[in-house]
């Protein structure tokens, strides 16, 4: 899972304590993070649903010193590259439902609510709209609540009598994610705040606080986990135990080794590519040129094409072709376990550099991206799909002699893989083969590792 990142990030750093982190703070919230852990939520309308969030948000205020609030969620694009993890959460189906009032009755299938894109957008503007009400004027005062939603920010505050809604031009964005639109309310916060506190529960979001440290003034928290888990840490301090160049080549190194939008290297999960990183000059410099611009250079190619090697055991061999070959011929490994071959690789580290580009550019309000197709992915129909490859995998007399369809065992000889000397493989169509090599453990953390997307590349 991703989560082992955070995990081997927060090692050897203790949870902070709120009562001693001085000044004065803001808190910023993941929104739709809290929309989705409020599944359970007892309330019978949506004008009961839009108190709860709000009674969430303003129970912190209660901490010292605090009266900024932020509340950020996601924008939702036709050729997202995120659709496919979003697909994954919504494979159970989702339902519509237009909100009309606040005494509508909320709905009980919250998950199939939430699946859907044009729900959350408009929940998020029914929120905007009922906390402007008469009835939350009282609870504002005191207090400025930030709210994100669509392009626009607009700030909540209450003077005791009325409720003040004032547009914030500095945080009208044209970012889609809130994990990077967090860090651009955080750097706003920063100008007349000591400390901020990020309430989400997502390790993109503790890469990004440990790479863009540096570049905000004030300093930064995440508080994650729930109940008895519950932890609150400096992300400073995990920047600086990682040392400058590393802490900037945090960002390049996960989306390279698997996030929500990028594939993860089958069998070899977090920790062992986390070893290398921390122990490896190069390979950590080679992460940190990820998503430094849109395009990938010869030189990144190179680069990243070494790590892999190193990933997959070899400090020698410098090309994933030549050691696909070494580890097949030595070892007979399903071709999962094996590195991406070079054509493969090559779209992998576009759509890792891509990612990477984003999530550096989080500090401004309109970073100007290329649309996907190009760096990765393509379009097909009216559909944003990951391209994986242009290339054969193999050449087509290596897949026929390789490969069989045998409608029995492979026992004897008519299976031409059994003739050629050769154990059948996941490119075989044959049934209930005993022509099968026992499965290689490459595994470096005893099983596959990701929450994310899993595919072998």
């Amino acid at each position: 899972m991703k989560s082992k990142l955070l995990h081997l990030l927060e090692r050897d750093n203790e949870s902070s304590d709120l009562d001693k982190i001085p000044g004065k703070l803001a808190w910023i919230f993941d929104g739709m993070a809290i929309l989705q852990q409020l599944a359970s939520s007892n309330a019978s309308t949506f004008g009961e649903f839009a108190s709860q969030v709000f009674d969430i948000l303003i129970s912190v205020t209660r901490t010292r010193n605090c009266k900024r609030i932020d509340f950020v969620t996601d924008r939702y694009l036709p050729h997202s590259i995120k659709s496919a993890e979003r697909g994954k959460r919504s494979s159970a189906g989702d339902i519509r439902v237009k909100i009309i009032s606040s005494t509508q009755k909320k709905t009980i299938q919250w998950k199939k609510f939430l699946a859907n894109a044009t729900n959350k957008t408009e929940l998020v503007e029914f929120l905007v709209k009922e906390w402007e009400k008469a009835y939350y004027t009282p609870k504002l005062q005191g207090v400025n609540l930030f709210v994100a939603h669509g392009e626009m920010c607009h700030r909540l505050s209450s003077d005791g009598n009325v409720t003040i809604v004032q547009e914030v031009q500095d945080l009208f964005t044209t970012q889609e994610e809130a994990d990077t639109r967090m860090f651009l309310h955080a750097s706003n916060a920063s100008k007349d705040h000591d400390a901020i506190i990020i309430r989400s529960p997502d390790t993109d979001v503790a890469v990004l606080g440990i790479t863009l440290n540096h570049a905000i003034p004030a300093k930064l928290y995440l508080d994650i986990g729930s109940k008895n888990q519950r932890r609150l840490l400096n992300l400073g301090e995990i920047a600086s135990s990682l040392g400058e160049m590393r802490a900037g080549a945090l960002l390049g190194f996960h989306a390279f080794t698997g996030c929500d939008a990028v594939s993860s290297f089958y069998g070899k999960g977090k920790s062992k590519g986390f070893a290398l990183f921390q122990t490896d000059d190069d390979s950590a410099c080679a992460m940190s040129q990820l998503g430094s611009t849109q395009n990938v250079s010869d030189s990144l190619m190179d680069a990243c094409e070494k790590f892999v090697c190193k990933l997959y055991g070899s400090n020698v061999i410098t090309s994933v072709n030549t050691l696909r070959f070494e580890l097949f011929t030595r070892t007979r490994a399903k071709s999962r376990m094996l590195p991406p071959n070079k054509d493969s690789l090559t779209f992998h580290v576009k759509r890792a550099n891509y990612q990477a580009f984003i999530w550096k550019r989080a500090l401004e309000a309109k970073p100007k991206i290329d649309d996907p197709p190009g760096h990765g992915w393509k379009i097909t129909g009216e559909m944003l799909e990951i391209e994986w490859m242009r290339l054969p995998p193999a050449p087509d007399a290596i897949l026929e002699l390789m490969s069989c369809n045998c409608k029995r065992d492979c026992s004897n000889n008519s299976c031409q893989c059994r003739k050629n000397n050769l154990h059948c493989t996941d490119a075989c169509g044959c049934d209930k083969c005993v022509n099968q090599m026992e499965e290689s453990d490459f595994s470096d953390d005893g099983g596959q590792e990701s929450d994310e997307e899993e595919e072998a590349l």
